[in-house]
Parts: structure tokens; C-alpha cells; sequence
């Protein structure tokens, strides 16, 4: 077996050696079935897997042209060398995403944190609140490679799995500035490959829609490809590089600092994770002063409400034996959200936070860390992110439906005000069905009651109730016909509410608390 001195290649050597036509081929070879066998995993499976499948096509096709440009001639070296560098490869890859999980968390925390403290927490959509832990950890785990790679690297070059871990180990800690350079090309190569998927993005906008798709793909797949190409190429060609033999002392200062560090390095991760697992961050609730008119403190006082932890309850044809009533719960502090219809209305009970989603909505279905059912009626219970998609499509503000009436309404006056208690009427019928559905409404006429009464409190500066009234008929003008129009809906708030996880969804799952922890 040769050894570490005769595999050694200096820097100088790269250049010619992938200038060998067998070499590229292989290493591109390689890039297309490891990318393609992640493609197919994520879209068969979940985009999950894109991140924690270990490299083991890229490394086995490294190590049978490795072993091909060796000297030995022994039959049965390359089984057990496919063999020994798989393990080295799996569990390599698992410490990489454990240390790559943790970089994650150190950068994005401290990030999210400020976009909340300076109210730009709008910017996580749903999208971006799904893929930033995937991209985040993705690239957390190629810096983190480093190490595993020398590992892999030195069983390449003829050492043992033994020795090979521990070179990869002494090499970290006698020559951290080494495994740093490293990092940095490896930073380099993922510069490289965000950098295809931008120029495909790029390039795509540049050209007719219809045409967009396949461009992004194009370039962004071919840049993809070159880049991972490349680092196989690198790989094979530099092999084990310069890494210091496994018997080298490692002097006992070097020791204790790195034990310090760690230590620090490992509260500060555990902190990040308390801070998003408990959804500690800076909010601002403090609700806007009303204004004096009547249109401005109900625009006002409606978007306060938004804004709070609140619940509302809308109830339709309330005076009826059996009225139609839905209730929705926001807890914005904590993240979760609840919805339930009651009477009439008729649909399965809703809950979601940072973790967890049921029932699901179909989208997020790739980013699920696992499913149950619970109950005695097979309640489904998804590990993702649900609160991020209901809360971005929950709003007071929105038009129509279970919606209180428009913040954009004219026509407001005045009928009481108090030191606690605004009162607000709306009369006109024209502009009273207008704020009830947000839309321009058709011609009416022999109407009895028109009426929408809203009352806000006028200390919390919030809307506590709203009454929809409306008696007559609508003109239709597409066939000159009138329809009778009767509708009676009562909007209710209550802010500073604190919503809890409901018993029937179960305990947490591995995956909940998962989501929980990365979607911040």
C-alpha cells in the first residue's frame, strides 16, 4: 500500500492532472448522477433530502478512479475501499449536517432578529420561511465538510479508516488556519453555485416567458454541474493534499483552547435554539393613536386590531336559531393560529404554529418532516411550517367573505363617544353595502334597513364589535330584474388573548420540533 508521502500531490500538479480527459469525464459523470439522484429524491420524496443525503455517488466514482490510478494490484482492495469510504461518507455527512444546522443557527438568528426589530419581518413569506433552513443548513454543511473531506481523502491515499479520522481530526487542530483556506474554497464553490442559479434566474428574466423556464434551468443547471464537477476533479487530482500524518502530537494548549471554544461555540448554538424554539424576539404591538375623524380612527383602530393577539368571531344571521358563526384565533406572539366553525357552519376544527399544520394545506407538502392521525375521527397532523402560510393569508383588511367591514369606507359618523367607547354608523345604503363586500355594489332600492355600527374601545384603540345590517333589493342590470336582499352579520373582537396548543393534535413530534426550531 502506498504510502502518505508517495500519494501526497503538491499544488503545482493540479493543473496538468485535470487536464486528464478520463479524469473530467469522470468527475462530470459523477456531478450528474449525485445532482440527479438528489433531483429525483426531492421531487419523489421531499427537497428535504437534497440536503441529507450523503455524497455517496460523487465519493464512489472519486474512489474507484482513485483506486484505478494507483499502483497495487490486489483484487479485492477496491470492495473493501468503496466499503470503508462509504461509512466514512455517511458518517461524515451526519457530522457535517449537525455542524452545518449549527452555523445556520448562529448567522440566520441574529439576522431574523433584526429584521423583526426593525419591522421587517414581512419579508419571511411562507417561501422564504420553507427554503431558508434548507439553503442555510445546505450551505452550513459544505463549509463543514472540510474536515470529513480529509477524512475521505486520507482513506483515498491508503490509510486506514482509524487513521484517516484521526488525521482529519489532528489536521483541525495543529493547523486550523489549513482547514480554514479550505473553507474558504469551499465557500468559493458554493459562491459558485448560487452564483448559477442567480445567472439563471438573471438570464431568465430577460427573455419571453414562455422561454424563461427553460433558460433558468439551462444555465442554472449547467453552472451546478461545472461547479461540483470541478471540486470532484480537484479532489481526485490533489487526493489526500497536505494534511498532517495521524501521529502528530497535538500540543496541550492547542487542547484546552479548543475545548473553550467549542464550549462557547456550543452555548451560543443552544442559545439561538432557545431563542427560536420560545419565539423570543422583538415585537412591536403598541397600537397607533386614533385619529380624530371618524374614517381614520376605523381604519385606524381595524389595523390595530390586526396587529394584536386577537380573536374574532363572525357570525351570520346571529338572531337565528341556528346562525352560521366561525371564530378565529391569531396569537402573533407566540405563532400559532386557530379557526373554527360552530353552529351552522360546518369543517374540521384548524391549528398551526411554527411545526405543526392540521389539517394540511396542500403546497407545503414537499417541506413535511412526517405525518399522523389522532382522535377517534383520524385527525391529520403535518410536521411543516403551517403558521407562516395562514398567517400571510389571514387578514381584517382583506376584501369580502368573513371579512368586517372595509378600513376604506366613506360616510362614518358619530353617534356616541366616551372616554372608553367610540361608536361609528354608517347609513347610506349604497356605501354600507360598498364597505360590507369592498367592492363597488349594483343599484338598490325600497330599502327598509341599512346600517353598518361599529364600536372601538377607544383605550386599546381596537375594534371590539361591528354590525352589518341590510333589508331591500338589488337591482340586477343584466336583465333588469330585482332580487330581495337580507343579510345581518355581527363582527366581535377580543384582543390580548393567548391561544394554546389544542389536546386533540397530540404532543410534538421529532419533526414539529424540528420546524419549530428552523422556522423562526
Amino acid at each position: 500500500m502506498p504510502s502518505s508521502q508517495q500519494t501526497d500531490a503538491s499544488t503545482a500538479s493540479w493543473v496538468p492532472r485535470l487536464r486528464d480527459g478520463r479524469l473530467l469525464a469522470v468527475a462530470w459523470l459523477c456531478a450528474v448522477l449525485e445532482l440527479g439522484l438528489r433531483a429525483l429524491l426531492s421531487w419523489l420524496v421531499s427537497p428535504v433530502l437534497f440536503v441529507v443525503t450523503p455524497p455517496v455517488v460523487a465519493v464512489a466514482g472519486l474512489a474507484v478512479l482513485a483506486r484505478s490510478r494507483s499502483n497495487t494490484d490486489e483484487p479485492d482492495t477496491l470492495p473493501r475501499l468503496l466499503a470503508s469510504v462509504a461509512g466514512l461518507t455517511v458518517g461524515g455527512h451526519a457530522v457535517a449536517l449537525l455542524v452545518g444546522s449549527g452555523l445556520f443557527l448562529l448567522v440566520d438568528t441574529p439576522i431574523r432578529v433584526g429584521l423583526y426589530a426593525l419591522d421587517y419581518g414581512d419579508l419571511l413569506t411562507p417561501v422564504v420561511v420553507a427554503l431558508s433552513p434548507l439553503v442555510g443548513v445546505g450551505i452550513g454543511t459544505v463549509l463543514a465538510w472540510v474536515v470529513p473531506a480529509r477524512a475521505v481523502l486520507a482513506r483515498l491515499g491508503g490509510r486506514s479508516g482509524v487513521e484517516s479520522c484521526r488525521t482529519a481530526l489532528r489536521t483541525l487542530l495543529t493547523d486550523p488556519r489549513g482547514v480554514g483556506r479550505l473553507a474558504g474554497v469551499h465557500l468559493l464553490g458554493v459562491v459558485g453555485l448560487v452564483g448559477a442559479v442567480v445567472a439563471g434566474g438573471w438570464l431568465g428574466s430577460l427573455v419571453e416567458s414562455r422561454n424563461a423556464l427553460p433558460v433558468f434551468l439551462g444555465v442554472a443547471v449547467a453552472g451546478v454541474l461545472a461547479v461540483t464537477a470541478l471540486f470532484v476533479g480537484l479532489a481526485v487530482a490533489h487526493r489526500t493534499g497536505r494534511d498532517v500524518p495521524a501521529s502528530s502530537p497535538v500540543p496541550a494548549g492547542r487542547l484546552r483552547v479548543v475545548g473553550v471554544v467549542l464550549l462557547l461555540v456550543v452555548a451560543a448554538v443552544a442559545g439561538a435554539g432557545a431563542v427560536r424554539v420560545t419565539d423570543t424576539r422583538p415585537t412591536d404591538t403598541a397600537a397607533a393613536p386614533l385619529p380624530d375623524d371618524p374614517q381614520g380612527a376605523y381604519h385606524t383602530a381595524l389595523v390595530n386590531t390586526e396587529r394584536a393577539d386577537h380573536r374574532y368571531r363572525v357570525a351570520v344571521d346571529p338572531d337565528s336559531d341556528e346562525p352560521f358563526v366561525f371564530v378565529r384565533w391569531i396569537d402573533r406572539t407566540d405563532r400559532q393560529y386557530r379557526a373554527e366553525p360552530r353552529r351552522r357552519a360546518t369543517g374540521t376544527p384548524m391549528y398551526a404554529d411554527s411545526g405543526t399544520e392540521s389539517p394540511p394545506l396542500r403546497g407545503f407538502d414537499l417541506f413535511s418532516l412526517g405525518g399522523r392521525t389522532v382522535g377517534p375521527d383520524d385527525r391529520t397532523v403535518r410536521a411543516s411550517p403551517g403558521y407562516a402560510r395562514w398567517s400571510a393569508e389571514y387578514s381584517l383588511l382583506s376584501d369580502g367573505g368573513f371579512s368586517p367591514p372595509s378600513p376604506d369606507a366613506t360616510g362614518w359618523q358619530v353617534t356616541a363617544r366616551t372616554d372608553e367607547t367610540l361608536v361609528l354608523e354608517l347609513t347610506d345604503p349604497t356605501a354600507v353595502l360598498d364597505a360590507a363586500y369592498a367592492r363597488d355594489s349594483p343599484p338598490v332600492t325600497n330599502v327598509t334597513e341599512s346600517r353598518i355600527t361599529v364600536r372601538i374601545d377607544r383605550e386599546r384603540r381596537v375594534v371590539e364589535r361591528a354590525e352589518y345590517r341590510f333589508a331591500g333589493e338589488i337591482v340586477d342590470e343584466t336583465d333588469d330584474e330585482t332580487l330581495s336582499f337580507d343579510a345581518h352579520v355581527v363582527h366581535e373582537f377580543e384582543t390580548g388573548i393567548d391561544v394554546e396548543r389544542p389536546p386533540a393534535v397530540g404532543a410534538r413530534s421529532a419533526g414539529e420540533w424540528l420546524w419549530t426550531l428552523f422556522a423562526y
